[in-house]
């Protein structure tokens, strides 16, 4: 019996698994495994890994978070053993965001006591302490609290800090990931381990109030550049009732700002059935009547998000005043172990901490060191002053100085 192209993919496509994944055992299992091998060829498959395929279709219609899942998933399906996948696996099976590139390899954490060694794909986590090990989707994780503290390690502050806000964001239609008293029980199993401060930091600042990732980084690069932090989700109402909540307010200057990302346009959960027009139409009346309460409004997205020079320029251009400054004793800044979390373009001011303008960290400048004089080598005295003359050698007389008398044989 012999099947048309588009009759294998449909049978292949029957074999593949509720994450979308074609195992090479399972076409084998029904006679399939020439024909997998002739689609592969065919370009309309493609492999993840050995032994594991996903429809070409399908994998061009994802996006990179979802194609990276697709590859934890194809990873457990051909695992010889078990594994807890941790760090950025463990982040995108939560939903936690990770913004800007997000590694392709296979984060996975196994006990220090077995060793083992990370290979080209897999990337392995000795770990100290017991973890708190979740099933979650048919994969065994760390949980959300584990999670966030891991990735606040090594992120940098404004991408920790958005790591953070969604682990104990609140949404008004159900529960948080995790619990501020999650994060710092999970915060507190650490010990003395690099990267405990940044993500002490982070914690420290994150906020079950962002809305958004979006906000997230934009509130961390507020922080940053010194302004006065805002409140976050602030109901505004009129006469004709609640208006609706503000990304940031701030109440001392009558402003109220706004981050706009692309997910209110373009995702169900924000559009409820609505086309980008009705929610264009809706935000116009929703600014006019702030504005009618006397309120000025001003709105970024993320080229001025992702930009602390584009950042500061539009809260300068608003109004927004900087924020007093803390006595030097109860100063805190966030991560700087690395210049500038996420953003780009950067002002050369900020990156070390206590900056004396905005407290934004200050980017320390090389300076070379000091040259050690070499007598001999033809540098001048006025850089290389003479060694001490050592007993018994000639002393050259200064200038101005009398030549001495030369002594004549007796």
């Amino acid at each position: 019996m012999t099947t048309t192209p588009s009759g294998t993919l449909d049978i292949l496509a029957a074999l593949s698994s509720h994450s979308g994944l074609i195992l090479a055992s399972d076409a084998s299992r029904v006679g399939l495994q020439r024909e997998l091998r002739q689609e592969f060829d065919r370009h309309t498959v493609i492999r993840l890994r050995r032994g594991v395929y996903v429809l070409t279709a399908e994998w061009d219609a994802l996006g990179a978070d979802e194609r990276y899942l697709r590859r934890i998933h194809a990873h457990a399906a051909v695992a010889e053993t078990p594994a807890v996948y941790s760090h950025y696996s463990a982040a995108a099976i939560w939903g936690l965001p990770v913004v800007g590139a997000r590694p392709t390899e296979i984060h996975l954490a196994t006990p220090a006591a077995t060793g083992g060694r990370s290979r080209r794909g897999i990337v392995r986590h000795p770990q100290e302490h017991n973890l708190e090990v979740i099933e979650h989707a048919g994969l065994r994780v760390t949980s959300v609290p584990t999670t966030a503290v891991a990735l606040a390690r090594v992120l940098r502050f404004g991408q920790a800090v958005a790591v953070m806000d969604k682990a104990i964001h609140e949404p008004r239609d159900g529960d948080a990931l995790a619990t501020r008293h999650d994060l710092d029980r999970a915060f507190a199993q650490l010990g003395r381990v690099p990267g405990r401060a940044a993500a002490g930091r982070a914690l420290e600042f994150a906020s079950p109030l962002s809305g958004s990732t979006g906000e997230s980084i934009s509130r961390a690069g507020i922080f940053l550049l010194g302004f006065l932090l805002p409140e976050l989700q602030t109901p505004h109402w009129d006469r004709d009732g609640l208006i609706g909540f503000s990304d940031f307010f701030w109440r001392g200057i009558g402003r109220v700002g706004e981050f706009d990302g692309h997910g209110k346009y373009l995702r169900d959960e924000f559009t409820h059935g609505r086309t980008a027009a009705d929610i264009v139409i809706a935000e116009k009346v929703r600014e006019d009547r702030l504005r009618a309460l006397g309120l000025g409004v001003f709105r970024w997205d993320w080229p001025i998000a992702t930009s602390l020079e584009a950042l500061g320029d539009l809260l300068t251009r608003n109004g927004i005043p900087r924020a007093p400054r803390a006595p030097r004793a109860h100063r805190r800044a966030p991560n700087t172990a690395s210049p500038h979390p996420v953003w780009r373009g950067a002002p050369a001011t900020a990156g070390a901490p206590g900056h004396r303008r905005c407290g934004a960290p200050q980017r320390m400048r090389r300076t070379r060191r000091p040259r050690r004089p070499i007598h001999g080598r033809g540098l001048s005295s006025s850089r290389c002053p003479a060694p001490p003359t050592a007993p018994g050698r000639r002393i050259r007389r200064q200038a101005g100085s009398a030549r001495p008398a030369r002594r004549r044989p007796a």
